[in-house]
Formats: C-alpha cells, structure tokens, sequence
C-alpha cells in the first residue's frame, strides 16, 4: 500500500512523493515524473521540471530515524517529511 510522504501544491499542479515498499516516485498531478527503486534507503534526489521550474526531492537517511525527505522548488525548500 503506498504511503504519501509529502504533498504539496505549486500553480496549479499536485506535487506528491510517494513511497511504494520498494520504490520512491516523485509525481505531477499523479503522473511519474521521476523514480527510484531500492528497499535499503541511501541519500538519492529525485528530479522533475514543471514549467520553467525545477522540483527535486532530497532524502538524506538518518540512521536513528530512519530519514528525512525535503523538497525543493527551484533551490528553495517548501516541504520536509521526517522519519519515513
């Protein structure tokens, strides 16, 4: 069952990080714009363009809670999901 670290709306545009068993997707109005697959969970961003910006996903695990994920908007954060 897939669990939603973090939503966030940006214009007009749903921005999920969503967290299957085995994999992480960085989705736009529900569609995959970026993917990564791996149970054991290292520091990886994900990246996608909407419109002329640029959204990445950066998580950064962390060994006593797990992780953390951040994401930003063009550089700047907007969201963070702690202890996934």
């Amino acid at each position: 069952m897939p669990k939603d670290l973090i939503t966030y709306q940006y214009q007009d545009t749903n921005i999920c990080i969503r967290r299957y068993w085995n994999r992480t997707e960085l989705l736009f109005n529900e569609k995959v714009a970026d993917c990564r697959k791996g149970i054991v969970e290292f520091a990886y961003c994900l990246k996608g363009e909407l419109g002329e910006s640029i959204v990445a996903a950066s998580m950064m695990p962390n060994l006593s809670l797990g992780g953390d994920m951040t994401l930003y908007i063009d550089g700047m954060p907007v969201a963070k999901a702690f202890k996934l």
